[in-house]
């Protein structure tokens, strides 16, 4: 019970994590795993996912094999490239309260083929567990069509619920709005500024050799005037 054997590297894990050399005199170096994590901070609801992908960094996707991670109140499922590798991991949030998914979490783990990660939380695709896990995602994961369902749901409450702000109420108006009759007005025209006067040019017989143009200028006197006119101010009905 909670005895781990691995034949390739010639080991027994007891559940006290002590390691026993099963043969030969040496433990074969492993190469070093690698942990993936999501990188930031993310809030779920319930029932809500997201998708973090893998870097394999120095880890070859064809020689290490991804194991799915599992926490508390999330689990994660495995989601495969077009060339048969784990490209991504989507984690699910299974529980009835929001998820706080930190940026350091190991949500999976990247090991060697014949290696084992930490027993009881990572699992491998395939195994009994791990379809245990994709049951969790169906019966708790709420599908695309179901989350725009909900998102018109509560738009339309919102729309058609009370208005946040106090409005007053008019009564609708019946008749147009008449302006109170006033005395009649007066507008005095003032001209400010003077009329041009007119030029009138003569020519007078040459009295020298060089002819002269003699100018006669007749300012005819135009009087500054005002006149007042009256001007009904009274709607037109």
């Amino acid at each position: 019970a909670g005895v781990r054997l691995g034949i390739r590297e010639g080991l027994v894990k007891l559940p006290d994590e002590e390691t026993l050399l099963m043969y030969e005199k040496t433990i074969k170096r492993l190469k070093q795993g690698r942990s993936v994590t999501p990188g930031k901070d993310y809030y779920l609801r319930p029932a809500e996912q997201v998708v973090v992908p893998i870097h394999y960094g120095s880890n070859h996707p064809l020689q290490d094999a991804v194991w799915a991670g599992r926490g508390d109140r999330w689990v994660t499922q495995l989601i495969y490239g077009a060339k048969s590798w784990v490209t991504a991991v989507k984690v699910v949030n299974i529980s009835n309260r929001d998820l706080v998914l930190e940026w350091n979490v190991t949500i999976a783990e990247i090991v060697p083929y014949g290696s084992f990660p930490q027993a009881g939380r990572f699992v491998r695709p395939g195994l009994r567990r791990y379809l245990e896990w994709q049951q969790l995602i169906h019966e708790n994961a709420e599908s695309k069509q179901a989350r725009l369902r909900a998102r018109r749901f509560a738009q339309m409450l919102r729309v058609s619920g009370p208005s946040v702000v106090e409005t007053s109420d008019y009564e609708w108006p019946t008749k147009i709005l008449v302006r109170p009759r006033t005395e009649t007005g007066a507008i005095r025209m003032v001209q400010l500024h003077p009329r041009p006067q007119p030029v009138l040019i003569t020519m007078a017989k040459p009295l020298v050799s060089n002819s002269q143009a003699v100018l006669s200028v007749v300012k005819p006197e135009v009087p500054l005037t005002s006149r007042t006119i009256a001007v009904q101010t009274d709607p037109v009905m």
